[in-house]
């Protein structure tokens, strides 16, 4: 059966699942982790294997890969030596940073337990990038620096092939949606752990590009550099993506509702755990996955093919 004959979801009850998760997570004050599910692909420690934090970290990072492909991989000089390597002459390292942490005495639940908090001081790191070391040269690491998902084409790729949304070319091993060239990037399939990886990449990289003022006009619009703006707009993009996952018939299982909560928890932290924001943030999400629904049915209207696709909600029911 065609993917286009079977579109399943609801939007209430997946808004829902993620709020009432949210709010045990916030009521709990449970350390929700959330994984961007794309294989070792992200900025990271090629000897410990460990993932780089932080967005001041990710961005130096990411400036120092532009020269190499877009490679994520780095490492330290006790790293790499460690792994057999040495540094090309000539090197030049790129200082990151990580947050100093202390131990401290709490009570919890009526017992005394000890818990690393942040001091508020950062330590600089020096690393290199791998290429920079004789690594690879030395055939101690491959020269092919992405993890293969070995699981097919998804089909769910023909359904987003259908929105007109510009690629935006290059190696970089982060999804992200551009404002100024109104263009998406969504790394290779392959490299992706999961089927529900890829798809929930594309499909929250999708919701990004509805907000430009041609489409949904979205407040956040060209306010990227306002912190509070861009956090909303990544609830919205989060949520709206679970929307998409759903009307695809993709199952949000309790593993990728967990998954979507520690993003949102991340997020909504930056706007004081206001949980009403939620619900208006839903609204905005709604209003895209419905952007984007319409337009994949207006494409495979001019191109002929008849769905049994069912309408699609109103965002004032999915926020209600």
């Amino acid at each position: 059966m065609s993917l286009f004959d079977t579109y399943g979801g609801d939007k209430e009850k997946v808004f829902k699942s993620l709020y009432d998760r949210l709010e045990k997570a916030v009521q709990n004050d449970e350390k929700l982790t959330w994984d961007s599910l794309l294989g070792r692909n992200g900025f990271h420690n090629a000897h410990s294997g460990r993932t780089y934090t932080g967005f001041v970290n990710n961005f130096i990072l990411s400036i120092a890969a532009l020269g190499y492909g877009g490679d994520p991989r780095f490492v330290t000089f006790a790293g790499c030596k460690a792994m057999g390597g040495w540094v090309n002459k000539g090197a030049v390292f790129t200082p990151i940073w990580r947050p100093v942490t202390a131990p401290k005495k709490i009570e919890k639940d009526g017992r005394e337990e000890t818990v690393q908090v942040f001091t508020g001081r950062f330590a600089p790191i020096q690393v290199l990038h791998v290429s920079q070391t004789t690594l690879v040269a030395k055939g101690l690491i491959p020269a092919d620096w992405a993890e293969k998902n070995p699981e097919g084409r998804p089909d769910v790729l023909d359904w987003f092939e259908l929105i007109p949304a510009s690629k935006e070319e290059g190696r970089d091993p982060r999804p992200y949606y551009c404002p100024g060239t109104d263009k998406i990037h969504v790394p290779p399939y392959e490299q992706f752990k999961s089927s529900f990886g890829f798809a929930e990449a594309y499909a929250h990289e999708l919701i990004h590009w509805t907000l430009a003022p041609s489409r949904c006009n979205r407040d956040t619009a060209g306010q990227v550099s306002n912190r509070e703006a861009y956090s909303f707009e990544e609830l919205v993009a989060c949520i709206g993506s679970s929307f998409i996952l759903s009307h695809l018939g993709i199952d949000l299982g309790e593993k990728e509702i967990d998954r979507q909560t520690a993003y949102l928890k991340t997020w909504l932290g930056r706007l004081k755990m206001d949980m009403g924001l939620l619900f208006e943030a839903a609204t905005k999400a709604s209003e895209a996955a419905n952007f984007l629904i319409k337009t994949a049915k207006e494409t495979l209207k001019e191109r002929g093919v008849e769905t049994t696709e069912p309408e699609v909600e109103t965002a004032e029911t999915v926020a209600a």
